[in-house]
């Protein structure tokens, strides 16, 4: 849980920025009422240059027609997102019986393996060449047809662990990794030898010819 002190500061920055956002329509309000602006269109570009300024467009329901602009706060919005804030949210398609709430933080602070997967897909193991697509269906294809050849691979590698010499205390090697970065010994540091005092400058008499 945060600290109460943080969570209340927390929670002031978005009231805040929806008030000066309020402030901003209600001026934009008071246009529309002096008939200062009458078309919709140039009242949309007003009420979007206002909200714009404060990024707070998904928290107001605007209408807008001509010669009239209303507003007001989606509060059901509001909470929703202050119940979230300062948390982080980790879904996975996988059930609880898999993988467990820790497993799921673990791996995803832990992000190795989809580091190295993806330096398997552009190094000698698949050599996955840049390909450039225009529509989103494709792009979509291609991504998958990358994973789907990334599964393949380990699956194989998996099935032939035996055959390829591969450790096989795979669970074990992070936590290891990691106590050897943090115990393994350092040669103790040389200090540098003092520098000596600088000579003072000799007085070099000429003789006369």
């Amino acid at each position: 849980m945060p600290h109460p002190a943080l969570a209340t500061q927390r929670a002031a920055k978005p009231r805040e920025l929806l008030e000066a956002t309020c402030t901003q329509l209600k001026q934009v309000q008071q246009m529309v009422a002096n008939a200062r602006l009458k078309d919709c269109d140039k009242i949309g570009v007003r009420v979007g240059r206002g909200i714009n300024k404060y990024k707070m467009a998904k928290h107001l329901v605007l209408d807008i027609a001509t010669e009239h602009f209303a507003f007001h706060i989606d509060e059901d919005k509001v909470a929703e997102e202050a119940a979230l804030d300062g948390r982080d949210v980790i879904r996975t398609p996988l059930h609880v019986e898999q993988v467990g709430s820790a497993d799921a933080v673990r791996h995803d602070k832990d992000p190795s393996h989809v580091e190295s997967a993806f330096r398997t897909l552009k190094s000698a193991d698949l050599q996955i060449r840049p390909i450039d697509h225009h529509t989103e269906e494709r792009v979509r294809a291609h991504l998958f047809l990358c994973m789907l050849a990334d599964y393949v691979r380990w699956h194989m590698s998996e099935a032939w662990r035996a055959l390829l010499f591969a450790d096989e205390d795979q669970h074990a090697w992070p936590s290891a990794t990691r106590w050897h970065r943090r115990r393994a010994p350092r040669a103790p540091s040389r200090r540098r030898p003092a520098r000596s005092a600088p000579m003072a400058p000799r007085s070099i008499a000429f003789a006369p010819y």
